[in-house]
């Protein structure tokens, strides 16, 4: 029963880039930037549903804060009489 829990909660990259998205390309190469988790089985990489989700919320977290600064740093470009 283990075993199956762990099967579904295995993905391959193509199923990963699906479901973020992204390019096959663009995932594979998150995960060797180990920003995305996985582990190479035979010719495959399989990242833990678990790690997917976990990577999600902090690409979002940090799109947050970067969208936030962004924003205060045009307010004060605005503030200064500037574009």
């Amino acid at each position: 029963m283990a075993t199956q829990n762990l099967e579904r909660s295995l993905l391959t990259t193509v199923e990963t880039a699906k479901k973020i998205g992204y390019t096959i390309q663009h995932t594979r190469l998150l995960i060797r930037r180990h920003k995305l988790p996985a582990q190479k089985v035979g010719r495959d990489w399989l990242i833990l549903e678990s790690d997917l989700h976990a990577y999600v919320d902090e690409a979002r977290r940090v799109r947050g804060a970067d969208a936030l600064m962004q924003s205060l740093e045009k307010r004060k470009t605005l503030e200064r009489g500037g574009r």
